[in-house]
């Protein structure tokens, strides 16, 4: 009889398991699942933690309020980008240096990216007001 089991074994493939033996395989898949679950949140965690801190906005503390949306006007120098005006003049109150650019866009009327040396642009900005 065990020379029959043993023969069936070869055919399917298949171990003969214990209870006990599936409960830790199951508890060891358990574990691993977990532990990757856990690695994909910590490095979550680390990306958008290094995105909030390297991101471009700019704080605004509880002390402080900004006034109406105000508008300067800033002379295009050769060389300058609206990515390099919207580092330059962006103030607190706008969520970060895209949506800067689309509002400087939209001010001035422009359809594309492309500017000229010598030409103005009006930027907008909020002034901090200390209290």
């Amino acid at each position: 009889m065990k020379k029959r089991a043993v023969q069936m074994k070869k055919k399917t493939g298949r171990r003969t398991t214990s209870a006990r033996s599936r409960r830790q395989d199951t508890s060891r898949l358990f574990k691993k699942i977990i532990f990757g679950v856990s690695c994909l949140v910590m490095t979550a965690g680390i990306f958008g933690t290094y995105h909030m801190m390297h991101s471009d906005m700019v704080m605004v503390y509880a002390d402080e309020h900004l006034s109406e949306l105000q508008y300067k006007i800033v002379e295009i120098k050769k060389g300058d980008s609206l990515w390099s005006i919207a580092k330059e003049n962006m103030t607190p109150g706008f969520h970060d240096v895209n949506e800067y650019i689309e509002e400087v866009k939209i001010c001035n009327q422009l359809s594309s990216d492309k500017l000229y040396a010598g030409s103005y642009l009006m930027v907008p900005y909020y002034e901090i007001i200390e209290e």
